[in-house]
């Protein structure tokens, strides 16, 4: 797991129109980083504010100028960064102002901000469990603005687990097979 911070480094690297632009890609990164995966991206709190999800951290620390850009995404997985890629190819050429728009029909957004009025200031975080069902959703009834997820990384863990796994299960078959060899 990354940061926000560390995710948006990155994604100043990209042509982007602005701080809101940056807020609802990092928005995105977590929210489909959630629905590949089923674990989030970093750990920061989203906000539902009123022009859509905002990382406060990030938009405190942007708009004093102490996130510098990152090509390399240092601190980032090699799946981070697919993630971030993956998101940036489908949403990144909308600018904040559409991606805000795309935010609030999205029930995320709405359900964090149920009961406020419209204007209406708002620090409530957008719940992880209703960004992982809406995304869930739109992945599986392929909504047009649904980024095409990137391939898995495994590490040497997970050649391990599976050589220890069919191990496991080659060993639980070879009584099986003498005894059919005998038949």
């Amino acid at each position: 797991m990354t940061t926000a911070m560390t995710a948006a480094s990155y994604l100043l690297t990209k042509s982007l129109t602005g701080d809101m632009q940056l807020q609802k890609l990092l928005y995105y990164s977590q929210a489909w980083h959630l629905a590949w995966t089923g674990r989030p991206l970093f750990d920061d709190t989203i906000e539902a504010w009123q022009k859509g999800p905002v990382v406060r951290c990030v938009w405190i620390d942007n708009k004093r100028g102490h996130i510098q850009p990152d090509k390399d995404g240092t601190g980032l997985s090699a799946y981070e960064t697919d993630v971030i890629n993956a998101v940036y190819e489908t949403y990144g050429r909308h600018g904040g102002a559409a991606l805000s728009g795309f935010t609030h029909v999205e029930s995320p957004w709405i359900e964090a901000r149920e009961g406020l009025d419209a204007n209406a200031a708002s620090r409530r975080p957008i719940s992880r469990k209703t960004i992982l069902k809406c995304m869930t959703r739109k992945s599986i009834h392929g909504d047009k603005l649904t980024p095409k997820p990137p391939a898995p990384q495994r590490d040497a863990s997970d050649a391990q687990r599976f050589t220890a796994a069919a191990d496991r299960q080659g060993a639980k078959w070879a009584e099986t097979f003498a005894e059919l060899r005998l038949r």
